[in-house]
């Protein structure tokens, strides 16, 4: 009761684990004790989701990694008994939800190609499905690779305009800087946010990969650094990038984005929880957007000078930074009203 008081956000399980469960930077398997993939019985979910929505949520998050897993049909009778608890009033007809999938579930890789996944996705939206969450991770296949996401390169495009096709919103998943990024390589992932359409989607696309214990990757990293230390607030290893201008580079976004990242996170938490009286989730969405789309451009115009490197390095990030400074600013005093609600310091003392 005290979470929606404060409008916050409802979680709630279906499953726990994952069907594929060998991207090297996740811990799945270390935190459910195994591979593979475990749901919960559709009665009890659905019992969960009354007692969610008796309290007043409208707007479940499922905190499933995997909200398919290898069982389509299962989702399917999901939505299908879901339609009918909100027919009988069991549960709220207004009641929405977000979910993770990943891209061949939702391209329906495995069980009938995209003739079938329209199907399930479509009885989901109806039940209720507002948006999914989709690991897309990376645009560069070096780096996938890396990840251990095999085949997926244009699946991701693909699963993204199928999702635009139906009418159903995405949060993407995505892991800028890995450890062993080259400069070419972020220009490829830059290439593939605008290909794909998505420099101004809200989602935080632009940040580096968490090394965490116990993962594959963890297991690798502490391997061949053995006096590694994990940052016990963040539950991850320190590292730095192989690469020196890389290294700058994500030193340089992230000073810029720290600028506004405190706001950011509170809208997007409000995005993710119960939405207050007199404003909408696509609102706060849009204006995220704002900065997301000049994070891309800024960020574009840093690695030009990399790439040219044309000496004084130093100089042309100044100069760029002031620029992209001065349009954040004007941006700031334009919604400072619409936001102020959510942090009254927003960047200066309001």
């Amino acid at each position: 009761y005290k979470v929606f008081d404060q409008n916050g956000c409802s979680r709630i399980e279906g499953s726990r684990g994952c069907a594929y469960s060998l991207c090297s930077y996740c811990g799945t398997v270390e935190k459910y004790n195994g591979p593979g993939w475990k749901p919960f019985d559709i009665t009890f979910v659905l019992e969960e989701l009354s007692s969610l929505s008796n309290i007043g949520f409208k707007s479940p998050w499922f905190t499933d990694e995997d909200f398919f897993g290898d069982n389509p049909k299962r989702v399917e009778e999901f939505a299908k008994v879901l339609i009918e608890y909100k027919k009988d009033g069991i549960i709220n007809p207004n009641l929405d939800f977000y979910i993770n999938a990943r891209v061949d579930s939702v391209l329906g890789v495995d069980f009938g190609g995209k003739k079938e996944s329209e199907k399930i996705l479509t009885k989901l939206k109806k039940s209720g499905l507002r948006e999914i969450f989709l690991g897309l991770e990376s645009g560069c296949k070096n780096q996938l690779r890396r990840y251990r996401k095999f085949g997926i390169g244009q699946k991701n495009i693909e699963a993204l305009n199928f999702l635009r096709g139906l009418g159903i919103e995405t949060d993407i998943g995505f892991i800028f800087f890995d450890q062993s990024v080259s400069v070419s390589e972020l220009r490829e992932n830059l290439n593939f946010i605008y290909d794909a359409g998505i420099n101004n989607h809200d989602a935080r696309l632009i940040k580096r990969v968490r090394i965490e214990p116990r993962t594959p990757l963890g297991n690798d990293f502490s391997t061949k650094n053995q006096e590694v230390r994990i940052d016990l607030d963040s539950v991850e290893y320190e590292y730095e990038f192989d690469d020196p201008d890389v290294e700058e580079i994500f030193n340089t976004f992230r000073s810029w984005e720290l600028g506004d990242l405190d706001v950011i996170y509170n809208l997007q938490a409000f995005c993710r929880g119960e939405i207050p009286e007199g404003y909408t989730r696509k609102e706060i969405k849009n204006i995220i957007s704002k900065y997301r789309q000049l994070d891309c451009e800024y960020l574009n115009d840093i690695l030009k000078v990399y790439e040219n490197d044309k000496g004084e390095t130093g100089k042309f990030i100044e100069e760029i930074t002031n620029k992209y400074k001065t349009i954040r600013d004007t941006m700031d005093e334009t919604l400072i009203d619409r936001v102020k609600w959510l942090d009254s310091t927003f960047r200066r003392n309001v």
